[in-house]
């Protein structure tokens, strides 16, 4: 996603009134591959905890940079206490439009680590998943 210099200048106005450390951009859209109607996936990180008011702030203010509508939903996600699975999905492939490069690396690494270390459940999760809908299906 090609973004123009006044969201980009939006964007930084927006990290640095509610104290982002990182906004990021994830999903269909970084890959390039939207279709119709596919939500626009943006991640936040702050320096402190994301507050409901703080939010709902920062949710209108990315509105007023990319639009929120039938045809391409805004879809928000603070990525404090968040399960490593979803963390690893979002930094994978995320981009990063507001924050420090450093800032970017060492959670992305601390995402891949993460979901390495918790392999071993995502695999017993899955064969009982498996056995459990084998059993009743």
């Amino acid at each position: 996603m090609k973004l123009t210099a006044k969201q980009k200048i939006q964007i930084q106005k927006i990290g640095k009134k509610y104290k982002l450390k990182l906004i990021l951009l994830y999903g269909s859209y970084v890959k390039e591959k939207q279709r119709i109607k596919s939500d626009l996936d943006i991640a936040i990180l702050g320096k402190e905890s994301i507050k409901g008011k703080s939010f709902s702030k920062i949710f209108s203010g990315m509105e007023n940079v990319f639009g929120n509508n039938e045809e391409r939903e805004l879809d928000l996600k603070i990525l404090e206490k968040i399960d490593a699975l979803f963390l690893y999905q979002v930094m994978k492939d995320g981009a990063l439009l507001y924050g420090s490069s450093f800032d970017y690396w060492e959670l992305k690494t601390y995402a891949i680590r993460n979901y390495w270390d918790n392999m071993p459940i995502f695999k017993l999760e899955e064969i009982l998943v498996n056995k459990y809908f084998g059993k009743y299906a």
